[in-house]
């Protein structure tokens, strides 16, 4: 595909994986003590991590049983 990312989701990934790395959250305190479109936005992350996890682990699935199906041969 040549499109282009979406600026918010770009945000959110990059957002998600910083809280990620560094065991954090973005302000002060507990979950409950972040700004609502923070929250927002680590979710939107995780769910695009999440769903880009799960098409990449397809793929390498579908790639070792076509490898397995051709060393039957």
């Amino acid at each position: 595909m040549n499109r282009q990312p979406d600026e918010e989701v770009a945000l959110a990934i990059r957002l998600t994986t910083m809280c990620r790395t560094l065991h954090c959250l973005p302000r002060p305190g507990g979950l409950l003590d972040q700004d609502w479109y923070h929250v927002a936005l680590i979710e939107a992350g995780l769910y695009a991590m999440g769903k880009t996890a799960e098409r990449d682990n397809k793929e390498m699935h579908s790639k070792m049983e076509a490898a397995k199906a051709k060393a039957r041969r």
